[in-house]
């Protein structure tokens, strides 16, 4: 009977899927170094407990460091109430004394979020400060949308806290710490493609579907956007945003080429949650088109570009594995052409 297992074992090998614990080099292609480790790269992935530890503190540690730099002051005044100001005066929160009162207990939690530690309740603290200091912005007569993203990962990440501190007794089923750290970054990167898509959409609603034909005018906007900067401050600041506005009006053509994508990169998006490489690629691709918009426009996408680089760039992830790679190289670990 042994040995009859033993055969089921070997046939059932054949046709399952290689492992990807272990990389897979073809021998008939030129395993150089630069080759074996790019195929290493993208062929293992690495699950080690530094990958687990390290990976979502680094991760959390953007976000914090984006509401920091982001939420540290605001209005003393709701001349306008919006959003929850209709219902509760957050002034007082903003006066200076209180500021300088609650500002370093949000520096002390939000040390505490990013190491993982009384992690509801960190997380809770973190999204009701920045929910309320943008209230109270929001509420002085202009509208600033540049912290939704933020606000709305740390709202995602406290209603998933809950649901994994209440899913033993509803469902009797206890996670590893592992599986629910992953599952956190997973809504994470969710949240980051369904904010982008929702972009997507809007732009077509606003525009009655016609945002793509008309993305032809907007060279105008952008030359309209830098003249009034230049009126405000009397320097022409970005001559070059002028130069390429004026081009781009000249020949609509490229026009639609160059504003189109954006659409098409962002209603998309969602399929480059598939696996790491096509985060790394879908993510990057992003962030090089906020960069670009920034120069030209001078809009800033602070909250996205955080988020693009913390949860699908990824970068220290991908020099980790690089190294992991070069050493497994070094070391004989990976199958070299003989």
């Amino acid at each position: 009977r042994t040995s009859q297992n033993n055969i089921k074992t070997k046939k059932l090998m054949t046709i399952l899927p290689p492992t990807t614990k272990e990389p897979i080099v073809d021998e008939n292609k030129n395993n150089n170094m630069f080759f074996v480790i790019l195929q290493n790269i993208f062929q293992r992935s690495t699950k080690d407990n530094l990958t687990y530890f390290f990976e979502p503190i680094f991760m959390r540690a953007l976000l914090v460091i984006f509401l920091i730099d982001n939420t540290s002051t605001c209005n003393a005044r709701q001349t306008i109430p919006m959003g929850l100001a209709i219902f509760i005066d957050f002034s007082p929160l903003c006066s200076y004394s209180n500021n300088q009162l609650f500002w370093p207990w949000f520096n002390l939690f939000g040390l505490m979020y990013t190491f993982n530690q009384l992690r509801i309740l960190s997380t809770f603290i973190l999204l009701f400060w920045v929910t309320a200091v943008n209230t109270v912005n929001n509420s002085s007569g202009a509208i600033y949308h540049g912290n939704q993203l933020a606000a709305l990962l740390l709202l995602v990440d406290f209603l998933g806290q809950l649901y994994l501190k209440l899913e033993p007794k509803i469902f009797n089923k206890k996670r590893t710490y592992q599986d629910a750290e992953s599952l956190r970054i997973w809504w994470a990167q969710q949240t980051v493609a369904a904010a982008y898509v929702v972009c997507a959409l809007t732009k077509m609603i606003m525009s009655n579907g016609s945002w793509l034909s008309n993305s032809i005018y907007l060279p105008m906007g952008l030359l309209a956007i830098n003249e009034r900067a230049t009126l405000t401050t009397g320097i022409n600041s970005s001559p070059l945003t002028s130069q390429v506005a004026q081009y781009l009006i000249r020949n609509p053509f490229l026009s639609r080429v160059f504003f189109a994508p954006g659409f098409f990169f962002e209603i998309l998006f969602p399929f480059c949650l598939w696996n790491r490489a096509t985060r790394l690629i879908g993510g990057t691709s992003l962030f090089i088109m906020h960069e670009m918009i920034t120069y030209v426009m001078r809009l800033e996408f602070g909250s996205f570009k955080m988020a693009l680089f913390a949860y699908f760039i990824n970068l220290p992830y991908w020099l980790y594995l690089t190294w992991i790679s070069i050493k497994r190289f070094n070391t004989g670990e990976v199958k070299k052409k003989e």
